[in-house]
């Protein structure tokens, strides 16, 4: 099913490596800790074609299409360690790797679900999420909204 919808959304993996979960941190998470207060949080890292999940928190479809997105980022920025890196310090090329991955979420999430009401408020759950403090409030809440719904 991955594959089929990563093709249906233009995605191209240069392999047909699947996302593994392991419950750990990443390798940079020192990195990671440095640039973002992670106090309370439950995160998962796309790093490389595993998914690092130090809480062990469940990992829905649409939640694993999102960090796939990040997978397929990192294959073609061709490091891992180097899309890392510029992620960690450049705000901006972390909103536009951000945009596909909320995108793609939301849009595999649509595909399963078809109460609106569902919808909307999962939307809003994705906008939070978005303009949160874990990700350097890239973008205001209602930014984040127009931009998982529209793509701008």
């Amino acid at each position: 099913m991955l594959k089929k919808w990563l093709k249906l959304v233009g995605v191209k993996r240069k392999n047909n490596m699947s996302m593994n979960i392991i419950v750990a941190w990443p390798p940079n998470i020192k990195e990671i800790k440095k640039v973002f207060d992670l106090t309370g949080m439950n995160p998962i890292f796309a790093f490389g074609d595993v998914i690092f999940n130090p809480g062990g928190r469940e990992i829905d479809e649409p939640l694993a299409f999102h960090e796939t997105t990040h997978s397929i980022q990192q294959e073609n920025y061709g490091s891992v360690g180097s899309w890392w890196e510029r992620y960690l310090v450049d705000k901006d090329f972390r909103l536009e790797q951000e945009i596909p991955a909320y995108r793609n979420q939301y849009a595999r999430y649509c595909e399963l679900v078809k109460d609106r009401n569902r919808r909307i408020k999962y939307l809003y759950s994705l906008a939070y999420n978005m303009a949160s403090p874990m990700y350097g409030r890239m973008v205001d809440f209602n930014s984040a909204l127009k931009i998982i719904r529209n793509g701008n």
